[in-house]
């Protein structure tokens, strides 16, 4: 076997609902994959294949909880900087208020 060959899982156990073993390898490119089990990655990228009981790959799946943690620290900072602005909005406004 040479370096580049994929591993199928599903040579040794269950893929979902798809029985171990029986599995029939095909080249696409430099890549081996078990066409039984596995199939290329629906996300596009050319490099990586999914089981087939996975919406994608792990490298889409880490691209999504990348873009993910992006969009929870984003929210983050926008409610700290609206927070801030109250803030500063109640401190300064006795400068505006007259007096009684």
């Amino acid at each position: 076997m040479s370096s580049k060959m994929h591993h199928c899982p599903g040579a040794n156990g269950w893929v979902g609902d798809i029985s171990p073993e029986g599995c029939t390898k095909k080249r696409v490119g430099g890549l081996f994959f078990c066409t039984k089990h596995e199939m290329p990655c629906r996300g596009g990228c050319m490099v990586w294949f999914r089981l087939k009981n996975q919406p994608s790959c792990p490298e889409c799946q880490q691209k999504v909880q990348a873009q993910i943690r992006h969009e929870r620290a984003e929210d983050a900072r926008m409610k700290q900087d609206e927070k801030t602005r109250e803030a500063e909005a109640f401190w300064k406004s006795g400068k505006d208020r007259g007096k009684p």
